[in-house]
């Protein structure tokens, strides 16, 4: 019986031992993740620094703002400062809601080169002075609400006076009636001397009011004591209506370069920047020499007004205009 030669299994080729790999891939990753939270982190510390500085800035013109009007406990030392403060805060520096009303007019006299705005004062049964949506008023109606709330808590311990003044940001002009309050201790504080401006709402000792020059005391207003409605101006001199935006807002009749006739006048809303002297039509109405021209900024109102507090301005100016126009051909 043949053999077969016997044939040794083909031994399969021996696999070469993997190596261990390195943790390239990890590391990739990780520098990719790292890279990603740097970019986070910078976004966040940009964000974060935008805030910080938007959050400094609002903090700071509010504590500006309201160092400004007073209400700052730096003067809370000042006698009854929480009582008065509840008093004067919601006050507001406007007369827009009384000068628009319809009996209130202007007339102009010519010869005295003045002229006169009518009913703008308004009291009730027992005399005091009427603030529009009881806190809305011009300073010397704001003043005369104050006296008569403090008046009571001050009692004989301290003298409260009438003040014109002039005051360095919005009332400049040596002209100036400005009205605000000053109280001065009586005996055992002779020393003490305390001004309180209803209008800009400030209330402390004097030496914090070093922007304000006092004319004259006064025991009362002259409009308080007459029951008087109406205010008169010289010519090219204008009846505050309204402090905003670091603006004073004023209307004012003028002359046409020197001549003031019936020919010859202006009635205007102007716009005045704090500490400056000279300000800016908002609205005019102009009668030169016969000719009656118009002129508007439009971009200075709406930096300034609400829509429909100009709309109400403007309407009202045209319509006491037209009145003095009826006024001269009746003349």
């Amino acid at each position: 019986m043949e053999e077969t030669p016997s044939v040794k299994p083909q031994e399969e080729p021996q696999k070469p031992q993997e190596q261990p790999q390195k943790p390239k891939i990890k590391i990739v990753e990780r520098l990719a993740n790292l890279r990603s939270r740097l970019r986070f982190y910078r976004r966040t510390t940009f964000v974060l620094i935008i805030l910080i500085v938007a959050i400094s800035f609002v903090g700071w013109r509010l504590f500006r703002d309201t160092l400004g009007l007073g209400i700052s406990k730096i003067e809370s030392t000042a006698p009854y400062y929480k009582e008065v403060k509840r008093i004067i805060k919601p006050l507001r520096y406007s007369a827009i809601s009384d000068f628009v009303r319809p009996e209130v007019w202007i007339s102009l006299d010519f010869d005295k080169r003045s002229w006169c705005l009518h009913n703008i004062h308004r009291f009730n049964e027992k005399g005091s002075i009427i603030l529009a949506e009881g806190r809305y008023g011009l300073c010397g109606q704001l003043a005369a609400y104050v006296y008569q709330e403090i008046q009571p808590l001050f009692g004989d311990g301290y003298l409260v006076e009438f003040v014109r003044a002039a005051e360095s940001g919005y009332f400049l002009g040596p002209r100036s009636s400005h009205f605000i309050l000053r109280i001065t201790g009586r005996f055992p504080r002779i020393n003490e001397i305390y001004i309180l401006d209803p209008s800009l709402r400030r209330y402390g000792s004097i030496e914090h009011f070093e922007d304000y020059h006092f004319f004259e005391k006064m025991k009362n207003l002259p409009f308080i004591d007459e029951q008087n409605p109406n205010s008169t101006f010289l010519v090219n001199n204008a009846i505050p209506m309204l402090i905003r935006k670091h603006f004073l807002l004023s209307i004012v009749v003028e002359d046409n370069d020197g001549l003031f006739d019936k020919n010859n006048f202006a009635l205007a809303l102007t716009a005045t920047h704090r500490h400056k002297y000279a300000g800016r039509y908002i609205f005019a109405l102009r009668n030169n020499k016969g000719q009656v021209g118009m002129f508007e900024n439009k971009d200075l109102a709406d930096l300034i007004l609400k829509e429909r507090e100009y709309s109400q301005l403007r309407e009202k100016i045209i319509r006491l205009f037209k009145s003095l126009q009826k006024q001269r051909q009746a003349n």
